[in-house]
């Protein structure tokens, strides 16, 4: 198969310095004088203890035209290297290519047809900010299940997503790309742009759907698994040793809780379905109340619909760093319509 994209394209506003080359040499307030400065700067800083200094002939090889070429030669291979290997390894479309920085599909392609063009560095640094938030949650899933390594915008810190969650972060991601085709892309470029986006959800979706579990999700399932006698042997063991508190004993009741609910596959399809409907219909207005029904059907789908006020609040909490991503790049997503 043909995969159509730049294995090493970075970013628009990465290839417009690049584009510019704007090199002056020996100048402390251009950019790479700047850079000689702040390394040296925050080696002391951040580590007190290690001095960070730059020989002259290095300062005059970052500085010069011939060390940014070599710069961007390493990089372009590092970025081949990358590609290769994950078509290696059974990648069959573009955002398998880049799936640890799945924004850079759309801002290629947006690149490409001029749609950064008269903007200022700032408005495409705060352009391509945005979809590197609005991609991120599915760039999670996809460096956990493939240990994958280039990852230029990491959100969530590497912290795991859930199985629930990930499905919450595809749909409002693909109805976030949605909003931003329908109301930022001109209208000869979105048939391009949408079909991307068909292809960011069925690449994610297969994903998902192809029993992806977190490691804690996994751990749930298996403990909840086990016949009760063994748990309860595990447990006085583990409290003669003094190994285990009243709260860690409460966590574990309600991941057993957790581990022994199950969805079909139909009523999951179901549940993001619905959860995009909510979605396609955000605006500036109804944001704060959609997004409250959206926590509301979340919480109710993972839990079973369970009254276990403690299971609920672990899945609340669990869940805050997901909220809190997606509402945030909701906002900016809106004021960029504006």
């Amino acid at each position: 198969m043909d995969i159509n994209t730049d294995s090493y394209f970075m970013g628009a506003y990465q290839q417009r310095v690049i584009n510019q080359n704007t090199f002056q040499f020996n100048n402390k307030n251009n950019m790479n004088g700047r850079i000689t400065e702040e390394i040296e700067k925050r080696g002391i800083a951040d580590n007190p203890a290690v001095s960070v200094s730059l020989s002259e002939e290095s300062k005059r090889l970052l500085l010069s035209k011939e060390g940014a070429d070599k710069l961007q030669k390493d990089v372009e291979e590092l970025y081949q290297k990358n590609a290769a290997a994950q078509i290696e390894n059974g990648s069959t479309d573009e955002f398998a290519v880049k799936g640890t920085d799945q924004w850079l599909i759309f801002s290629e392609y947006l690149y490409k047809n001029g749609f950064y063009d008269n903007m200022s560095d700032e408005e495409v640094k705060n352009t391509e900010q945005l979809l590197m938030q609005v991609t991120d949650g599915m760039d999670d899933v996809f460096s956990w299940e493939h240990n994958a390594g280039i990852d230029l915008y990491d959100e969530f810190h590497g912290k795991q997503l859930d199985s629930g969650e990930a499905n919450l972060e595809l749909e409002s991601s693909t109805a976030a790309l949605k909003y931003f085709s329908e109301n930022l892309v001109d209208e000869t470029d979105r048939a391009g742009f949408n079909e991307l986006i068909d292809k960011y959800y069925s690449h994610n979706s297969d994903l998902l759907n192809d029993g992806y579990m977190s490691i804690e999700e996994k751990f749930n399932v298996g403990r909840s698994r086990l016949p009760e006698g063994v748990k309860e042997k595990l447990e006085k063991k583990r409290s003669a040793e003094n190994q285990r508190s009243e709260q860690a004993a409460k966590e574990l009741a309600i991941r057993d809780i957790l581990g022994g609910i199950t969805h079909s596959a139909e009523d999951s399809k179901s549940n993001n379905s619905e959860i995009a409907s909510l979605f396609a219909q955000m605006n500036q207005e109804n944001q704060s109340n959609i997004m409250q029904q959206i926590k509301d059907k979340f919480l109710k789908f993972v839990t079973n619909g369970s009254d276990n006020e403690a299971v609920k609040e672990h899945i609340n909490k669990h869940a805050e760093h997901v909220f809190s991503n997606i509402n945030d790049y909701w906002t900016e997503l809106m004021k960029a319509v504006v």
